[in-house]
Order: C-alpha cells, then structure tokens, then sequence
C-alpha cells in the first residue's frame, strides 16, 4: 500500500495479489469500500479520498493432493 498526502487529500493506492477464482470487479468493489469505510471513521469527513486498487498478479488456487478428509 503507498500513500500521497496534499491538504486534505489523501491518496492510497493497494497493488494486490489475488486468486484466480474471485470475481475481479466484486472484490476491488469490496475493498474500495471497506477502506473508504474505515479511513473515513479515522480521518473524519474533511479529508477528499482517492482509492486506487491495482491486481498486479493472479495466482493459480492449488491443487489439493491426497484423497482428501
């Protein structure tokens, strides 16, 4: 996560990994809005958010091995 702070405008930026089974656009939807959710509780509501998640890499799930439980 890297952040940029001007006045009362902060930028975070979250460059991500993710599994390849999520669905892309519901989980940065989530994401974006958690953390506008949280720094908005922290920082109150004067300061301007910019929410930049970034998937820089999809990782293949694993292969389970073994005849399971």
């Amino acid at each position: 996560i890297e952040t940029d702070a001007d006045g009362n405008h902060l930028k975070v930026v979250a460059n991500l990994s993710v599994l390849s089974g999520w669905n892309l656009p519901e989980l940065i939807n989530a994401i974006q809005g958690e953390l506008s959710e949280r720094l908005n509780k922290m920082l109150g509501g004067g300061v301007e958010l910019e929410l930049i998640v970034n998937v820089i890499k999809i990782v293949e799930e694993p292969v389970a091995k073994g005849g399971g439980i």
